[in-house]
């Protein structure tokens, strides 16, 4: 799922930003982690960044 979940941010990810997308498994605390990492990381790219990883929630 979390394999997933970051392709699908990938493939959702407009051809002219240049984010990177990683993902995390912590084992000791069965956590998984997707990051989005901004280029810039100014307020308007933080916004369409959120408006991305909104497309997960439907």
């Amino acid at each position: 799922m979390l394999l997933t979940c970051a392709a699908i941010l990938e493939l959702n990810t407009p051809p002219s930003e240049r984010w990177r997308i990683q993902t995390n498994y912590l084992r000791g605390h069965n956590h998984r982690l997707v990051f989005l990492d901004l280029a810039k990381g100014d307020h308007a790219e933080a916004l369409r960044g959120m408006m991305l990883l909104n497309t997960m929630l439907g």
